[in-house]
């Protein structure tokens, strides 16, 4: 009886045994997996907190200056019309005047990764391009994680004319008032 007790004790240490490797594969393959899914991170698609903004200055169809800033948003994926306003102001300087603005974002999905890379001359290079025609709220959609710093506020200002543009002087004189009689006429004969 005590052989088979021995038996069932052993049965009963195995158990265990198997158990505790199976939590130990699992957990591998959890880190595995883990490893796996960080080094493929950068393929998914992630929510914009920046985006650089490229302030382009001309005048007479000539390129002057090019600055670029890198712009916080306040809110994910999104540049507020207050943000906007923003920006111009402090690149308009009182010199420039905003000519045009272009946002670039790329929303591709990692599904169109692979096509993308394998037809790369025929897309059009443009896609991702867009005019924003007034000054109001701009928003990007979500980006692969690699792609996001490609994200672009563009801002083309053109240079103010500076017209000699004079307003006509206009003097004040006082009228003097005139007499309301007339004057007798000393000068007969």
């Amino acid at each position: 009886m005590c052989d088979n007790y021995d038996d069932n004790s052993d049965e009963i240490g195995s158990i265990s045994d198997v158990e505790s490797i199976e939590d130990i594969l699992e957990k591998e393959w959890l880190d595995e997996l883990d490893f796996i899914e960080s080094n493929y991170e950068k393929f998914y698609n992630t929510d914009n907190i920046n985006i650089n903004v490229y302030s382009i200055y001309y005048s007479d169809n000539k390129i002057e200056h090019i600055s670029k800033e890198k712009v916080e948003l306040i809110k994910k994926n999104v540049l507020s019309e207050n943000e906007l306003l923003k920006i111009i102001k402090d690149k308009s300087k009182n010199k420039y005047k905003l000519d045009s603005i272009l946002r670039y974002n790329i929303d591709m999905k990692p599904s169109e990764l692979i096509n993308f890379k394998n037809n790369i001359e025929k897309h059009d290079k443009f896609k991702y391009m867009n005019r924003i025609k007034s000054v109001e709220t701009i928003y990007f959609m979500p980006s692969i994680q690699m792609f996001s710093d490609l994200n672009t506020l563009y801002l083309f200002l053109e240079k103010k004319d500076r017209c000699n543009i004079n307003t006509k002087k206009i003097r004040y004189t006082p009228i003097i008032k005139k007499q309301k009689k007339t004057k007798k006429n000393n000068n007969k004969e």
